[in-house]
């Protein structure tokens, strides 16, 4: 059953444009959420010497909007603060940390195949099973943290952890001997072990941020997301450059040092668990939500946004495997750590700033046009043919997935601040690990060395699907939202 608005708050459609009108004053776009209430606008401010368009020339531009930016991301900026002290500098930065053994285990399982095997085939097909098994996990860690409590549940998937790792080193070593002396499904298995016994830090952590500020307005959950977005995605590029660093002046060629890597961290985190528990996630808010809240009806638009991010998984899982075949091409596995590290890092970059400025745009524009920057940018990866076309690509389409990402994210959180029980939250943010193993199976099936290009053409038909989707996306928030909108007579 569905929570009806009260009359006087009724939106007024004005025909065919899109915009809600109401009488009674100037109003602004609706309030994401199922009570359909209409903000006031607030009076801008005046505008200050640095803001005014003084001239037409370069500087003038750049430095009018500067001081735009930095005047509307003051209370941002604010809120960025408060939350920043709330989470604690050791928390934060923990936070980082933890976040970064899921990549770092990919990362390594693509360099130790592809270095012993020579495959992105079955490169691709072990990094699958590895996030597709870190992904079920994230789904069960509610049922997980309620069976053992969560300082047990790390403490145990650390050991755990180190152990799966320690098997895979010996898989490494019998390759090196002999690579017919390792089984496909021995390996298979070893790969999902991996990724089950992964600690799950980064999925408690974000819930427990974003649980956090719920109570809060919609600015200060937009800057919450974009902190918890910002931890969670850098985990790719501190990674690659963790590990581009420990094989290129560390140990030369040394093709375990992801592996090393994680364990190290893995350490790190049984001391937290035993010596400061308290820098632990907060999970006392994982309960459900009252009961008001229980009379909403499922939103379709969040299983739109669900299936959405599995497309963009598939996106960066595919295009991982095309870099793998290119570096192989290359014959230097430091070149695909540096082609990853500046590709994710420009995903990261733009995606902070975009969520930040995000709750004024609405949220199927957005779609809509991170859809069309997306598929512009997959355009352009087939068509790199060496290292400097490459990295040019990288950084336009790490870009454009920063747009997207940010996007979602922020439209995510609003979604799932209305759906009571915890676990629907913890299955929705494991779609992404599912879609980027589909698109490291997918990349990894079509791009071996000499095919590369084959896998680069994965993100163009993804980001094809997203930018269609985002229609289907528009048509469902536009109907709750904007106007009544029927089905076209046939």
């Amino acid at each position: 059953m569905k929570v009806t608005p009260p009359p006087e708050l009724h939106v007024q459609p004005t025909s065919g444009t899109g915009v809600p009108s109401a009488p009674g004053g100037p109003l602004t776009d609706v309030v994401r959420n199922n009570d359909h209430v209409l903000q006031e606008v607030r009076p801008l401010p005046l505008p200050s010497d640095d803001e005014v368009n003084k001239d037409d020339s370069v500087s003038n531009i750049v430095r009018q909007h500067w001081a735009l930016f930095w005047r509307n991301g003051r209370e941002q900026r604010k809120y960025l603060r408060d939350i920043l002290r709330d989470e604690g500098f050791a928390r934060s930065v923990l936070t980082i940390l933890f976040h970064i053994p899921a990549a770092s285990s990919a990362f390594a399982l693509y360099i130790l195949l592809a270095s012993h095997l020579g495959s992105v085939h079955d490169a691709g097909y072990a990094v699958a099973a590895f996030a597709g098994a870190y992904s079920v996990q994230v789904m069960m860690g509610p049922m997980l943290v309620r069976a053992l409590g969560l300082q047990f549940l790390l403490g145990i998937t650390s050991v755990l952890n180190i152990a799966a790792i320690a098997n895979m080193l010996v898989i490494g070593w019998r390759l090196t001997v002999d690579p017919n002396n390792v089984s496909t499904l021995y390996h298979a298995l070893s790969c999902v072990a991996m990724g089950f016994t992964t600690p799950p830090w980064t999925p408690f952590a974000l819930e427990s941020l974003y649980r956090r500020n719920y109570r809060y307005s919609d600015e200060r959950l937009a800057t919450a997301v974009s902190w918890g977005t910002t931890a969670n995605l850098s985990m790719y590029p501190l990674a690659a450059l963790m590990i581009w660093i420990g094989d290129a002046y560390i140990a030369p060629n040394h093709e375990y040092s992801g592996f090393w890597i994680t364990i190290g961290l893995d350490v790190l985190l049984l001391l937290v668990v035993f010596v400061a528990p308290k820098f632990l996630p907060d999970v006392s808010r994982l309960k459900t939500a009252s009961a008001r809240v229980r009379m909403t009806r499922p939103s379709l638009q969040t299983a739109v946004l669900v299936i959405g991010l599995v497309l963009l998984g598939g996106c960066v899982g595919s295009v991982g495997s095309g870099l793998l075949g290119f570096a192989l091409m290359q014959g230097s596995m430091n070149m695909f750590m540096a082609m990853v590290a500046v590709g994710t890092g420009s995903m990261v970059l733009v995606a902070f700033p975009v969520i930040l400025g995000g709750q004024s745009i609405n949220p199927w524009h957005g779609w809509l046009l991170s859809g069309i920057l997306l598929v512009l940018a997959a355009l352009y990866l087939p068509t790199s043919v060496d290292t400097s076309t490459i990295f040019y690509a990288l950084v336009l389409c790490g870009a454009t997935l920063g747009v997207a990402f940010a996007g979602h994210e922020l439209s995510l959180s609003r979604s799932l601040k209305y759906i009571p029980d915890a676990q629907a939250s913890f299955f929705t943010r494991s779609m992404l690990g599912i879609g980027m193993a589909m698109g490291c199976m997918w990349g990894g099936y079509m791009g071996d060395a000499p095919y590369y290009r084959n896998a680069f053409m994965v993100p163009v038909i993804v980001a094809t699907m997203y930018f269609a989707l985002g229609h289907l996306y528009g048509y469902l928030w536009r109907e709750e939202h904007e106007e009544k909108l029927a089905p076209l007579d046939a």
